[in-house]
């Protein structure tokens, strides 16, 4: 008797499972909430990572649109996943050891992107662009497709462009009687008078190597034959030449006479410079289209983009060029596209991130699209970006040791690296020589 009861209720209780689960079936919330919908299970679920949320200024805009795709695609179950800067790339870093990489993300070319290309784990673009219904391969110039390009294949689609901006606040200057540097010595001048006052010079930090690595670049342009060495990088694997130690000198220097932050780290990071310089206590600091957005209207009216000073030893004037590239982009799972059932809805997902629409949007938050837009209205830009992208216009464009660094695993050295050398922690030959250790041992591993 006990044993019929037991089966009874085993009965029982089986019978509710059943009936609960299919309850939680017809009441489960996807992403994608439309009177349109069809039921979840005939929906596509597509992961999308990227980096726009907490302080970045596009991240508002990029949301925005991206209810407008939910809404007109009810049969996708989008799942985004965020994270911040470089957050998203030590995120891919530990989906890819585990073998769970998104569908799409956003991401670096060069160096950073290489693993995955090595490891065939993103697509070669031109399968995307042979089934998309809008893009084409000439919407983006040769240079921006060179970043995502490894032996003739693209393996990402380029969405975001650079230029560099040394800002400086006009009221600071004018209050301190202070004409703006010019020279090496001339910064070195305006940073005794600001450091008095208790004002940081420049809002230069490191932490991570941002915003350091594109600083050290800007000056490593100015001087003999430095552009040809950044570009020769990729294939030459060396680091430790006179120009590296000169710039790693200069940088020394400055740091001794107090033109950076004195808690590097902590200021270190694109966030923390644009919040001194809002503060109104860095008289200057170094911007790029991702944290123009982030500099509040009126501090923006109150500031002029000038020449970065000319470094002792210079052949290059800094006021006839600009640092500028691509530096961000769209990269597609390999094994998800090649997916019968999610193949539809990448394309659709990806055609809608690279729309004239989207850009348009995300140029009011500071983006500087890299796909060529017919007439584009620089009026949507903030303010700094708009003055910054007409200035560049007159000028040579430059590239970063970001954009030719050969090995990811070297340029993270390089980056972590830069850290030490802004605090003190290492000598200026130090630096050059750890970097160029890591640059001989991924030559040794290719």
């Amino acid at each position: 008797m006990r044993k019929a009861v037991g089966i009874k209720f085993l009965t029982l209780a089986l019978i509710m499972t059943i009936v609960f689960s299919f309850s939680a079936c017809g009441n489960k919330t996807s992403t994608n909430n439309n009177s349109k919908s069809s039921s979840s299970s005939e929906k596509i679920t597509i992961k999308l990572a990227d980096t726009y949320t907490g302080s970045d200024s596009k991240a508002a805009y990029f949301q925005a649109e991206l209810k407008k795709f939910m809404a007109e695609h009810p049969e996708i179950n989008l799942v985004q996943e965020t994270a911040a800067g470089d957050e998203l790339r030590n995120k891919i870093k530990v989906e890819l050891a585990a073998n769970n990489l998104p569908d799409v993300f956003t991401y670096w070319g060069g160096s950073i992107l290489k693993p995955l290309v090595v490891d065939k784990k993103v697509l070669n673009i031109d399968e995307y662009l042979k089934v998309s219904k809008s893009l084409k391969k000439s919407d983006f110039s040769d240079g921006a497709w060179a970043f995502y390009t490894y032996n003739g294949v693209p393996y990402g689609i380029p969405t975001e462009g650079y230029v560099s901006a040394l800002v400086a606040n006009k009221k600071l200057f004018a209050e301190y009687n202070l004409q703006y540097p010019k020279t090496e010595q001339d910064l070195l001048n305006v940073a005794k008078v600001f450091n008095q006052h208790g004002i940081v010079p420049l809002a230069v930090g490191s932490k991570g190597g941002n915003p350091s690595h594109f600083y050290f670049s800007e000056l490593y342009n100015q001087l003999p034959n430095g552009t040809q060495e950044i570009e020769d990088l990729t294939s030459s694997y060396k680091f430790n030449t006179a120009n590296a130690l000169k710039v790693a000198q200069i940088i020394d220097e400055q740091r001794k006479a107090g033109v950076f932050p004195k808690d590097t780290v902590a200021n270190g990071d694109w966030t923390p410079s644009a919040e001194l310089y809002n503060s109104e206590k860095a008289a200057m600091t170094y911007l790029y289209p991702w944290t123009m957005g982030l500099i509040k209207p009126e501090i923006a009216a109150n500031s002029v983009i000038i020449d970065m000073p000319k470094i002792d030893g210079a052949t290059k004037d800094p006021s006839t060029f600009v640092s500028s590239s691509a530096v961000f982009g769209l990269v597609i799972n390999n094994d998800s596209f090649h997916d019968p059932k999610k193949q539809k809805a990448i394309v659709e997902l990806v055609d809608f991130l690279t729309s004239d629409e989207m850009f348009k949007e995300l140029a009011k938050g500071g983006m500087v699209p890299a796909k060529n837009i017919p007439n584009m209205d620089r009026s949507v830009y903030p303010t700094l970006l708009k003055d910054a992208l007409d200035r560049a216009d007159k000028l040579e464009k430059v590239p970063s040791h970001f954009n030719t660094f050969p090995d990811d695993n070297s340029f993270t050295v390089f980056q972590n690296t830069l850290d030490s050398l802004w605090a003190g922690a290492i000598s200026p030959q130090g630096f050059v020589d750890k970097v160029q250790k890591a640059l001989d041992s991924a030559k040794a591993s290719k």
